[in-house]
């Protein structure tokens, strides 16, 4: 009896185990007997886990964050600062740690005047990419601008979690201030001489992407937008010394986002003065011309429950109806950032095939093809939003 007691023991010990989430078996499947998933909780949180934990997975000893789990994999400031943002919205120690370390990372690389790889001057404060396993650079970078911004939102963020974290992030207040200034010598203002190779210098206050590529470009501009917003945030709570105006800076963005980009029916997806008839957007071109317009709505530059971004939405879903099944015309890149345009409006029903899609690969411990930390992070948040946007207004489809 004392034998078989203990058999049943281990049992149950074994079957409690399993059915904590151990990434080294397949999770509870949430199907009804044909197959077909009718338990949305259960896929979020099979889902949820499964980001998290392939975040995790990428950072290095020294806190850089990889964008992939190849061996070369590039190290991109502005895809880590999206998937620090998302696991703060899951802030347990565990991952309020691998943000503070990651941090700690991206502060110690901002660079100085002149770079040092290529030789000339540099932005102060900008930020290269960096190639796994050794952390070598090219000196080179996709854009400062977004780089710069997002990593604003990504210190408002984790400073509004806590008395703490706000703490622990004064310390930094210099290097918030060189990160604020990397944006701010982006803008197009009377006081920036801005290259003219792609964009004017007419002092309206858009963003070009660094001054190797000084293009006004609506996704950069968008994310631009809600950085200035967050540099005002730090700058009111004592974590920005700069004495520059960020009211002004993003009142007169926003304004020249409407000015400069919006035609119409539709924004341009890049400031085109010199070379109107060749770069208006189109929605045939699924990038950068129709994913642009939603960006304005999911960086808040315009309201996400307006009618404009109702309309673009519902324009994107026509041409593009197949995107939350995964099915895209571009293979190279996951787009799961529509995943969180869909939960920014509240179409519940996008959100839900969408993640349902993506718990087809993470219920059986695998991920979508091409998929990088920018993806895990936009998974995180759309299931975030869509989580708290139960009372909200639901999407309906405007002509």
């Amino acid at each position: 009896m004392r034998n078989l007691s203990l058999i049943i023991i281990v049992v149950v010990i074994s079957a409690i185990c399993n059915s904590c989430g151990d990434s080294s078996t397949t999770p509870p499947k949430p199907e009804n007997g044909n197959g077909n998933i009718n338990n949305m909780d259960l896929v979020y949180d099979i889902v949820k886990k499964s980001q998290i934990s392939y975040i995790k997975s990428l950072q290095l000893p020294s806190g850089a964050i990889t964008d992939n789990t190849q061996s070369n994999s590039k190290i991109c400031g502005y895809f880590a600062n999206f998937a620090c943002i998302a696991l703060l919205k899951n802030p347990s120690t565990e991952n309020t740690d691998v943000v503070k370390k990651y941090m700690q990372w991206y502060m110690g690389k901002l660079n100085g005047e002149v770079n040092t790889i290529q030789g000339g001057s540099e932005i102060v404060g900008s930020i290269y990419d960096y190639y796994a396993p050794n952390e070598t650079t090219q000196g080179n970078y996709d854009s400062v601008d977004s780089y710069a911004a997002t990593f604003l939102m990504l210190a408002q963020e984790f400073a509004m979690l806590s008395a703490e974290n706000k703490s622990w992030l004064m310390q930094y207040i210099t290097k918030l201030n060189l990160v604020a200034k990397a944006l701010e010598t982006c803008l197009d203002t009377e006081e920036n001489s801005i290259p003219t190779t792609f964009s004017n210098d007419d002092d309206d206050y858009l963003s070009i992407a660094s001054y190797v590529y000084p293009a006004k470009y609506l996704m950069d501009n968008s994310e631009v937008n809600r950085g200035l917003k967050s540099a005002k945030w730090l700058h009111d709570e004592g974590l920005l010394t700069t004495t520059s105006n960020y009211n002004m800076l993003v009142n007169k963005n926003t304004n020249s986002i409407e000015s400069e980009f919006w035609q119409s029916t539709m924004y341009n997806w890049i400031d085109n003065k010199d070379n109107e008839d060749v770069l208006t957007s189109s929605w045939d071109k699924f990038y950068a011309d129709a994913t642009s317009q939603l960006y304005p709505a999911i960086f808040e530059v315009i309201d996400p429950y307006s009618s404009r971004a109702n309309k673009l939405y519902t324009e994107f879903n026509k041409n593009y109806p197949n995107w939350s099944l995964g099915i895209l015309p571009s293979s190279s890149h996951a787009w799961a950032i529509l995943s969180f345009a869909a939960a920014n409006i509240n179409d519940k029903a996008r959100v839900e095939e969408y993640m349902k899609h993506i718990y087809s690969f993470n219920s059986v411990n695998k991920q979508k093809d091409h998929w990088y930390s920018f993806e895990s992070a936009f998974v995180l948040l759309a299931i975030d939003k869509i989580k708290k946007s139960s009372s909200a207004t639901p999407y309906i489809p405007l002509n």
